[in-house]
């Protein structure tokens, strides 16, 4: 209903010339640009806010990513800028990484889970591509808007998307300068006004008519936030209800009652759930409670140990960095199974084998399964004769070159 009423206010796409990522162009006449926030499914306060600014066809209405997850009605706002002419978004973190988890290249949190359960899996393709055309920089006539930052050492037009939504985890941050403003901001001279979301900062108008931080906290229940040009007017609509919190629980919720045995997950799936613990994005439930109890019962070290054992009893103690290095390898390669032959290199160069290593070498494993594999050791390996004492046989480490 909103979609086709906000699309009847919209003109044809063809006055505003679309170039590729990592920038985007708007040519073109119109009155206003509109700036909105980070907005994570909030579709009811987004309608909201876009009545309190008026938009209509002679307007550009431009979001600054992060639109998908944890909100109720992410998907209708995708739709919406999917659909509408006049209307566009940067790449946020959270559509990019929606759309790798789609490609299989980014391991979901919970809430590209719940995202992606919203929509038929045979939309899912098509979604990622346009998620992936979203560009790093849009540039209007009134202002230029990014996600989070711009890096400062390449032109406007050249900017990296993996740089401008902040990916990387906890190592990456964004330094400010005493009045809370981005270094990187500081180290540019932009012609326009900068519009940027993705972290709350202490105030929307970081720096009068330069720039703008337009994340105000809207899925936790805060504000979504709007700045209209060319007059750079702040509008902003409340959100009354804590979305964040409410997807999380019923998404935790239900998938404690659909999780089930854990020693029936696979070791990739066991491995999301210890990654989701580590990143506080899921609970110490009963579930993960039995997995953390099953994992600390496999002596890995132990087991470790007596592989090393029975590799270096076949195939001898790995020679020190070199040419006969090489060689050594080779025919480890050519007598092991694949799948055994990185868990081999790390023991036979005295590396622990830990449960990250074994869902590397056997993601289609299941838990339960891992005792059983353990104690079979690799196939065609010589058994340690009877009553050899494993620790007499690990040599000293090699000292690396």
């Amino acid at each position: 209903m909103y979609r086709n009423y906000y699309r009847a206010l919209s003109p044809c796409r063809a006055p505003f010339q679309i170039m590729s990522p990592p920038y985007q162009q708007l040519s073109g006449s119109h009155r206003r640009t509109i700036v909105v926030g980070d907005i994570h499914g909030c579709w009811d306060e987004f309608r909201r806010l876009m009545e309190l600014v008026g938009f209509c066809e002679g307007d550009v209405l431009i979001m600054v990513g992060d639109f998908l997850d944890r909100g109720p009605g992410s998907w209708e706002i995708a739709r919406f800028i999917r659909d509408t002419p006049n209307v566009f978004s940067v790449i946020g973190n959270h559509e990019r990484r929606v759309a790798g988890v789609i490609r299989g290249t980014s391991l979901p949190a919970w809430s590209q889970k719940q995202s992606l359960s919203m929509i038929p899996e045979t939309e899912h393709t098509e979604w990622a591509s346009w998620l992936e055309s979203l560009p790093a920089v849009i540039e209007s006539s009134h202002a230029i808007v990014t996600h989070a930052r711009l890096d400062p050492g390449r032109p406007l037009t050249e900017q990296d998307t993996y740089h401008t939504v902040a990916v990387g985890g906890p190592a990456v941050t964004i330094d400010l300068d005493d009045d809370g403003v981005p270094l990187w901001f500081r180290q540019m001279r932009l012609d326009k006004p900068v519009c940027m979301g993705h972290i709350g900062y202490e105030r929307v108008a970081l720096v009068p008519d330069r720039l703008y931080a337009l994340d105000t906290g809207a899925v936790g229940g805060g504000l979504l936030t709007a700045v209209v040009f060319p007059d750079g007017d702040i509008v902003q609509a409340p959100v009354l209800r804590n979305y964040h919190n409410e997807a999380r629980e019923a998404w935790r919720t239900g998938q404690h009652v659909a999780m089930g045995d854990p020693l029936t997950w696979t070791l990739a799936q066991a491995l999301t759930v210890l990654n989701a613990l580590s990143e506080g994005q899921t609970e110490l439930s009963n579930e993960v409670r039995l997995l953390l109890d099953h994992i600390a019962s496999l002596n890995l070290e132990e087991h470790g140990n007596r592989i090393r054992v029975q590799l270096e009893r076949q195939f001898g103690c790995m020679p020190a960095a070199g040419p006969a290095r090489g060689t050594f390898f080779k025919g480890l390669r050519q007598a092991l199974p694949r799948d055994w032959q990185a868990l081999a290199n790390r023991l036979l160069r005295n590396q622990a084998l830990t449960f990250e290593a074994l869902a590397s070498a056997f993601p289609s494993e299941r838990v339960g399964d891992v005792l059983r594999m353990l104690e079979a050791g690799i196939p065609g390996l010589k058994q340690p004769s009877p009553g050899h004492t494993i620790s007499a046989a690990i040599p000293t480490p090699l000292q690396e070159n």
